[in-house]
């Protein structure tokens, strides 16, 4: 599966496992200054096409998920700007679950892919 069928027809494949190529980016989050606390990168999947993903372009991304939990790291522990086993702007093959994202114990109308397996093309 391409990565634009995949984002195209991401709500109806909920629930079921793909196999598709694309890029793996890493989008630097930071609390409010007033809260203190490291910045963290979170990991987000997109177009094998594109060179980059800046903060407003991760509508078009999907995020990534490993172990039942977001992909994301403290930028301290990440090396080249990418969380530990991934690469940044990486092209990777991933098995993984379409999922819906849960906040707060609710599924929400995002979606995440739980990765199952990935490997650096």
């Amino acid at each position: 599966m391409t990565f634009a069928e995949l984002f195209r027809r991401q709500q109806e494949l909920v629930g079921t496992t793909v196999a598709v190529t694309g890029r793996a980016f890493f989008v630097s989050r930071c609390p409010p200054p007033q809260a203190g606390g490291e910045c963290s990168l979170n990991g987000y999947f997109a177009d094998p096409g594109r060179n980059d993903l800046l903060e407003s372009d991760v509508p078009g991304a999907i995020q990534l998920a490993e172990g039942g939990r977001f992909l994301s790291c403290p930028e301290s522990a990440a090396i080249d700007r990418a969380c530990p086993g991934w690469k940044q702007a990486g092209q990777f093959r991933i098995v993984a679950v379409v999922e819906h994202q849960v906040l707060g114990g609710r599924e929400t109308q995002y979606i995440d892919l739980a990765v199952r397996e990935k490997r650096l093309t």
